[in-house]
């Protein structure tokens, strides 16, 4: 049960600081693992597949459509 404004405003300043922690958090995380041990040969060329198919999907949606 809530007795003050004070506890509900420092609750939603947690809250905020975790979700502000966790967004900048585990995008440093990721580039950080990357600096660290830099991707396999075969790992790029899955990104480089998944770029290419997430392209043609785009510009398969995006082309003009006859009428």
């Amino acid at each position: 049960m809530r007795t003050s404004t004070r506890e509900v405003s420092l609750f939603t300043a947690l809250i905020i600081g975790a979700i502000v922690i966790v967004g900048f958090g585990v995008p440093a995380f990721m580039w950080l693992t990357k600096l660290i041990r830099p991707p396999k040969p075969e790992e790029e060329a899955i990104h480089r597949g998944v770029a290419a198919a997430r392209k043609a999907a785009r510009d398969l949606i995006d082309r003009p459509r006859p009428h």
